[in-house]
């Protein structure tokens, strides 16, 4: 007896049984899936639109930019967001950043580089995490970007 709905497969030894997806479909959906329109895409959902599209994402106003001081006061934990320069290597993995508002230590790792070459003559813009211990405050920085333009 031959069911057009279902297929049998031998796969080593086992037979595998496969139901034809469109035709129980459309059983079930309402006809107005069906009136003429063409699928949607793939991730229809939104994002960039122009050349490249398959590097889509959100395009917008950045987090706030907060001056060096500000940060010193937020608590533990917050994120904030900095415009400044990097003016000294303080060894290790930490810096001094600042801008007119003055300074604030900042941990930057190897990754967060991203092999970008920084001096006191370059704008930067850090994103990071607060952290206060007893004897000092500083950011952990998640991102690095080095801005055009030099110095504010």
């Amino acid at each position: 007896m031959k069911n057009c709905l279902l297929r049998r497969v031998r796969l080593s030894g086992l037979t595998v049984s496969f139901l034809l997806p469109l035709a129980l479909m459309s059983a079930f959906l309402p006809d107005a899936a069906f009136a003429g329109k063409p699928p949607l895409p793939p991730h229809a959902e939104g994002g960039y639109e122009g050349p490249g599209q398959d590097r889509g994402g959100y395009s917008g106003p950045g987090p706030e930019l907060i001056s060096a001081q500000e940060a010193a006061q937020r608590e533990d934990g917050a994120w904030v967001a900095l415009k400044g320069v990097i003016t000294r290597s303080l060894g290790d993995r930490d810096y001094m950043f600042e801008d007119s508002s003055g300074s604030v230590e900042v941990a930057i790792g190897p990754r967060e580089w991203k092999g970008q070459r920084v001096s006191a003559a370059d704008t930067v813009e850090i994103h990071g995490r607060v952290h206060k211990d007893p004897a000092r405050v500083h950011v952990h920085v998640k991102r690095l970007i080095k801005r055009q333009g030099g110095a504010i």
